[in-house]
């Protein structure tokens, strides 16, 4: 289970609040889910956040994507080039996982859907 601690991976060491997902279930009588996370990168290639997300559980498969976002957004997909952008489900969490070619910061938003 997730504590009310974000469990924040990177180089350096780092504190943050739990971030929690936005999420809705999707279909009649499916066990999709889907949501928003903001992953936050400190100043460097990658990172790793996991994020609380209700219903999920490991064996779900995680597909992500960088979310749109407003143009005064200090990261718009359309100026972020990632390597890779990795979902892992665990009980009632996502763990994410995002590296780029350059250094890049700030808040990352990113759409999920759990099936």
């Amino acid at each position: 289970m997730v504590t009310d601690e974000s469990r924040l991976t990177v180089g350096t060491s780092a504190s943050a609040h739990a971030p929690v997902a936005k999420q809705s279930e999707v279909g009649s009588g499916g066990s999709t889910l889907k949501g928003q996370a903001t992953v936050t990168i400190p100043l460097g290639y990658d990172a790793t956040q996991t994020v609380v997300a209700v219903g999920v559980v490991p064996s779900m498969m995680i597909l992500v994507g960088l979310a749109p976002v407003d143009d005064a957004a200090e990261n718009s997909p359309d100026f972020l080039n990632p390597s890779y952008i990795i979902g892992v489900a665990g009980e009632d969490e996502i763990n994410f996982q995002i590296g780029f070619d350059a250094k890049e910061s700030g808040p990352v938003l990113i759409n999920w859907s759990a099936i």
